[in-house]
């Protein structure tokens, strides 16, 4: 058993011994963290969050502690990005009169496949010398082309005239595009973890 913490987040490792070569694992990782996002020049807060599970197989083809790593599993990351309406209003609808601070938020989320794969390579000797190991992976986990989703949020949103909400809601269609575009090419998400592991 063992911790491990890397670009998946930090998540507990059970290792199983199928031969001296083979090895099975079962890795979870979670965190969040907060980010700003501009891509599409709107200038959005935004949060990465991290929820992952996979289910992993190494092989080691000499016998050491160098391993070719194949695998995949259940894949809950996500980014979150939220700005003010009054903003993004302004910069994509000149024509619209001037909006209220505080009047909302335009908000969104994006998120890859909920099943991906993972190929990768690492070094590793959980069942060889003392109790305690060290384990390094590097490797990718393809999401599959991010899903994005992009609403208007706003109660205060319903005494405005129905013409500026059809802007509003329209220029909010059009910004998602924007986004899924600019998101469609981090399908990849690179792996870089390092492990401590205990043996029973």
């Amino acid at each position: 058993m063992g911790l491990r913490a890397g670009t998946l987040g930090i998540g507990p490792e059970v290792v199983f011994g199928l031969s001296p070569q083979a090895h099975v694992r079962l890795v979870g990782g979670a965190f969040s963290y907060d980010t700003s996002y501009d891509a599409t020049g709107i200038d959005y807060d935004g949060t990465v969050e991290l929820r992952n599970a996979l289910l992993l197989l190494d092989w080691h083809p000499a016998g050491g502690g160098f391993r070719i790593t194949a695998g995949g599993g259940w894949n809950d990351n996500s980014l979150k990005v939220s700005a003010p309406i009054e903003e993004f209003a302004r910069r994509e609808i000149p024509n619209l009169p001037p909006l209220p601070a505080g009047l909302g938020q335009l908000r969104g989320s994006a998120q890859g496949d909920t099943l991906v794969p993972y190929l990768g390579l690492g070094w590793s000797r959980p069942f060889s010398g003392g109790r305690f190991g060290m384990n390094f992976d590097l490797g990718a986990l393809y999401l599959g082309e991010p899903e994005v989703d992009l609403r208007v949020e706003s109660p205060l949103l319903i005494g405005l005239p129905p013409a500026a909400r059809q802007l509003l809601d329209a220029a909010a269609a059009v910004e998602e595009q924007r986004l899924q575009a600019e998101l469609s090419d981090y399908q990849y998400l690179p792996v870089v973890s390092l492990g401590f592991t205990f043996k029973l």
